[in-house]
């Protein structure tokens, strides 16, 4: 099976539990407190360099959260997912026709159509990074800004938040720290910010 298979089959039999992680108004996890802080610093860096009205796209949108939170205040937002159940759970709790079934490497909308991209999370789990990059850059107007998150190699807590989950007491093992833990066995890339610039770069990105 392939790495894109298995995060499929991975993401497809935990949608509720990832719903659950990102609707938990007070994560209990050091996992799900990067999550939420990661989301609200996505947002605030849209909301500072685009306008509303600005058209955004959420590559690997996951259950649509963001893509709805950005249409709540005011964005034009798509969102695709290499998931069908991912998007099966956005399309029905938020919008039927702004998130598609699309894969990072071929996404499904014509050259320089957004201003925007964000992409939390999803690099990490490809086992080359070229396509997904280039392929972001060529739905991404002129002048375009994105924002592509991926856990960093030198981050203490990449590598302590999961141990934390399993041990505190205060953050007992659940069936979204399962999901996350399952995500986490499939990372097969960790970056540095000189590697990710330096790929960026490579990609057309500046």
């Amino acid at each position: 099976m392939s790495s894109k298979e298995q995060v499929n089959d991975l993401f497809t039999q935990t949608v509720d539990d990832w719903a659950r992680y990102y609707d938990d108004p007070a994560p209990a996890t050091l996992t799900a407190q990067n999550f939420v802080s990661r989301r609200r610093f996505a947002i605030q860096l849209i909301e500072a360099r685009l306008p509303k009205g600005s058209k955004i796209l959420d590559v690997g949108c996951g259950t649509g959260h963001l893509a709805a939170e950005l249409a709540r205040r005011g964005y034009d937002t798509w969102g695709t997912d290499l998931s069908a159940g991912m998007v099966e759970y956005a399309r029905t709790n938020y919008n039927q026709d702004r998130y598609q079934v699309g894969d990072i490497e071929k996404i499904p909308f014509p050259d320089n159509f957004f201003d925007g991209i964000v992409c939390l999370g999803v690099v990490e789990y490809l086992a080359n990074d070229d396509a997904a990059l280039s392929e972001m850059h060529r739905v991404l107007r002129p002048g375009g800004f994105a924002v592509i998150t991926t856990p960093s190699s030198v981050c203490p807590s990449t590598w302590i938040a999961p141990w934390f989950a399993l041990v505190s007491r205060s953050a007992p093992r659940s069936a979204s720290c399962d999901a996350c833990w399952g995500a986490r066995n499939l990372l097969p890339s960790l970056f540095r910010k000189s590697s990710i610039a330096a790929i960026a770069k490579a990609a057309g990105q500046n």
